[in-house]
């Protein structure tokens, strides 16, 4: 073998093809931190994909012998952390998927990821962060994988009950990375279910912080495209949460609906937008929950005199006049004696759409209007959860006060 091939064995500095690579994996030889520059230069997509492949090979073969594991599974933290490309971490988790012994696999791969000191002090934080949005999305593929091929892979259950228990250890952890990741796991897991265990535990350990951080930032230029998706995709798994979070997500809403009225109520709507686009029944507790939220929101606005802003609440809530239970809460509050006489009228003022008699765009006509451009969010392009979570943890922004 040659002097440049034996070279080549104890380092990636140099490597330009996938053929080397795969040796260097097969060797044992770490990737480091300072190489991935480089590296992501060199290689495509396709072949890091090919190459994360076979780190999902050898990481299934050699799953049983600690040392052996602990460098390939750091070599994959520091990829990951360096590319930040879901579709190289979906390559990575289909080939494990396809092994022979992969529960093994990714049960090492949790507690290595999870538990295990890292040569690469310095990004730890970095590469700690990848380590959990990578068994999140472990667990998330997992169950899904059992939705499509029931049986395929053994002891499913087991596999995401390990998974959740090393999760919910790292819930104290003060990075919003992790817990914006935490939050979309749970929620997702537990989603439509009548028992959220674990998400009322991390809604409980830092509920309150992380959705003030993301309210912050929805309110921000730079940052409100992607704090609305995020928003829009994940609230839905609060807003099936228990009593304590509601109180958590009342005293919120309220704090920025009073500090940000214009936008807030733009994104109330389009959070109505959301919640009525969804055909899935599992969106049903969220829809009822939201519109109980607006109820609650409308006469916060009564007792404050706000009557732009009552309006709009109102208004909001009656798009949601196709739902039983939004059609008794308009009629409840219109009986309200205690609220000041405009805002009962501003319930009045809708009641055509309660009764059915009109169509949602009645309530148009009843919007307070403003001169200038039409005020919107902006938007972005469907982002994944990676990529929403690596942007919004890391981005830091004033609080309104």
């Amino acid at each position: 073998m040659s002097e440049k091939l034996n070279n080549l064995k104890h380092s990636w500095k140099s490597v330009s093809d996938t053929r080397v690579a795969r040796e260097l994996i097969d060797y044992g030889v770490i990737v480091r931190w300072p190489e991935m520059r480089r590296i992501t230069k060199t290689f495509n997509i396709d072949d890091q994909k090919a190459i994360l492949q076979h780190f999902a090979r050898r990481l299934a073969e050699r799953s049983g012998i600690r040392l052996q594991a602990e460098i390939l599974v750091e070599s994959i933290m520091v990829w990951l952390a360096n590319t930040e490309d879901e579709t190289i971490m979906a390559s990575f988790l289909e080939e494990l998927f396809a092994q022979p012994g992969c529960e093994d696999a990714c049960r090492t791969l949790v507690e290595i990821a999870l538990t295990a000191e890292i040569t690469e002090n310095i990004h730890d934080d970095d590469i700690f962060a990848v380590s959990v949005a990578l068994i999140c999305e472990l667990g998330l593929a997992i169950q899904q994988f059992e939705k499509q091929y029931p049986g395929h892979l053994r002891g499913t259950h087991s596999i995401l009950d390990h998974i959740a228990t090393y999760l919910l250890s790292v819930s104290n952890s003060n990075n919003s990375c992790i817990r914006l990741s935490l939050l979309h796991y749970f929620g997702a897991m537990e989603h439509g279910t009548p028992m959220k265990n674990y998400f009322n535990r991390v809604m409980s350990r830092f509920g309150h912080t992380v959705l003030d951080h993301l309210f912050t930032l929805l309110f921000h230029k730079r940052t409100e495209a992607v704090a609305l998706q995020y928003l829009l995709e994940n609230l839905p798994f609060v807003l099936e949460a228990d009593a304590h979070t509601q109180r958590i997500v009342h005293e919120t809403f309220k704090f920025y609906m009073l500090k940000q009225t214009d936008r807030f109520t733009l994104f109330a709507h389009a959070m109505v937008d959301y919640l009525n686009q969804q055909t899935d029944r599992s969106y049903d507790t969220a829809r009822v929950v939201f519109a109980q939220h607006l109820a609650a929101l409308f006469r916060v606005t009564a007792e404050v005199n706000h009557k732009d802003l009552g309006r709009d609440m109102v208004l909001a809530l009656a798009r949601f006049a196709h739902e039983e239970s939004s059609r008794r809460l308009l009629l409840e509050m219109g009986k309200e004696t205690s609220l000041r006489q405009a805002f009962r009228e501003f319930v009045a003022q809708v009641q055509p759409v309660i009764d059915g008699a009109k169509p949602i765009e009645y309530l148009q006509q009843f919007r307070a209007s403003k001169r200038g451009r039409k005020p919107s969010f902006a938007r972005v392009e469907d982002l994944g959860t990676l990529h929403q979570v690596s942007y919004l943890g890391s981005v830091q922004v004033p609080k309104a006060s």
